[in-house]
């Protein structure tokens, strides 16, 4: 019945990025401390909470896989209603050559943002993460390609081997690239993240899920928690947390 609704914890994951958001340089021109402090303190509280309170039968286990298709996952700390057997977000990130609408697609800058597998950023001054730019898909962060398609990827129902499609991104008049067809994405890249690897309109029984908006998760305070915990005490003090 409570379905929706905010509760305490999710009262006080809103106040650790509040007080994230307030600690910030923007805001924060002084660095006042006791900022940061109050955005870890929020943070930890639902962190903690999730581990203690609704760590029972059932309930979450921070080594459980994410699953974005159970409204239920217990890593959610608040989230939208959900649809049943939907496909519209499938609709809204495939190209149209894949019977999507090609409504939203990744920027250049979401993509140069993942950093090499050996957590050095594309750009590091010494090259340390080996980035090349003529293969600039090549040794990238796993969740890189867990959250892109990209040029000459190719879609796998539910991650095996049974292709499903395959993505023609260059500019230059690829099937997918911007502008070839008014139901492709503008950016020349797609979004992988979010979409049931499971559905296949070609298929003669098609699969859909639930698909719901988690607007907070678990997650997301742990790195609220590590950013403003590392401002206040650094990385290796864990006396005050």
């Amino acid at each position: 019945k409570y379905w929706g609704r905010f509760d305490g914890i999710t009262t006080r994951a809103i106040k650790a990025m509040v007080y994230l958001t307030w600690a910030s340089p923007r805001f924060n021109p002084g660095n006042d401390i006791s900022r940061w402090d109050s955005a870890a303190v929020n943070a930890k509280k639902v962190i903690d909470f999730k581990l203690t309170v609704d760590n029972v039968k059932n309930g979450f286990n921070p080594v459980t896989q994410m699953n974005w298709f159970n409204p239920n996952f217990p890593g959610i700390v608040i989230s939208s209603r959900y649809n049943a057997s939907n496909d519209a977000m499938e609709r809204m990130f495939y190209p149209g050559g894949f019977q999507g609408n090609g409504v939203i697609g990744a920027s250049q800058e979401l993509v140069d943002a993942f950093p090499m597998k050996n957590g050095y950023p594309i750009n590091d001054p010494a090259n340390r993460g080996n980035y090349d730019p003529a293969n600039p898909y090549l040794n990238r962060d796993p969740r890189f390609y867990s959250t892109i398609f990209y040029n000459n990827v190719q879609a796998k129902k539910n991650n095996t081997g049974v292709l499903m499609y395959t993505f023609e991104n260059w500019s230059n008049g690829g099937k997918d690239a911007a502008g070839v067809r008014s139901d492709n994405c503008l950016t020349n890249y797609y979004i992988k993240k979010f979409v049931y690897m499971g559905l296949n309109w070609s298929d003669a029984s098609i699969g859909r899920l639930p698909h719901s908006k988690f607007f907070i998760r678990w997650a997301h305070m742990c790195l609220t928690f590590a950013e403003a915990a590392n401002h206040v005490v650094g990385p290796n003090d864990a006396s005050r947390y």
